[in-house]
């Protein structure tokens, strides 16, 4: 697959004000192709841009971080938010586990105790999300 960044930028519905949407980079991945499991806790108050998302992908009600874990370990690609430092939403590619610490490859820490994870994905106003996924050749695992 060859994609140009403003491609991408557009699938994702990527905007100056708001960033990207949880739900918004999940449909994107699944327009390019791939197999996405996309599990969160119930949005209340959806934007219009994520109204569109929401019609068009599957939601699931989040799993534990030891299941997307495992499905990082067999070959998904995960993507969780989470609340960074100062409360903003925050996107990172789940890269795998160290001791009792999780590697988020877009942090500037670059691994965050489980613990602290845990406590950071169920902050106030950030919902339990992460997507995951596979090529269309691989099953996905966390369904």
């Amino acid at each position: 697959m060859n994609l140009g960044c403003g491609e991408i930028l557009r699938a994702c519905k990527h905007s100056e004000a708001d960033g990207t949407y949880t739900v918004c980079l999940a449909d994107a991945l699944q327009q390019f192709g791939f197999n996405v499991s996309f599990h969160s806790e119930l949005d209340s108050a959806p934007t219009d841009v994520e109204l569109d998302s929401y019609k068009r992908i599957q939601v699931m009600r989040p799993k534990p971080l030891s299941h997307l874990i495992r499905a990082s370990k067999s070959g998904a690609s995960v993507i969780v938010s989470y609340a960074a430092r100062g409360g903003e939403g925050h996107f990172s590619p789940l890269a795998g586990v160290r001791g009792r610490s999780i590697l988020l490859a877009y942090t500037l820490e670059r691994e965050m105790l489980i613990s602290d994870f845990e406590k950071r994905w169920r902050s106030p106003g950030v919902l339990r999300q992460a997507i995951s996924a596979t090529p269309n050749s691989v099953a996905s695992i966390t369904q």
